[in-house]
């Protein structure tokens, strides 16, 4: 990740909403690969 700081930030906002953030870890995986 070149942005550790925002999936820090994801990762508290979306911390109850499991779905929300495997969601925004997929998109983020698939605009890195």
């Amino acid at each position: 990740m070149t942005r550790p700081l925002i999936s820090a930030n994801s990762a508290n906002y979306f911390s109850g909403n499991k779905s929300a953030f495997e969601i925004m870890v997929r998109l983020f995986s698939a605009f890195f690969y």
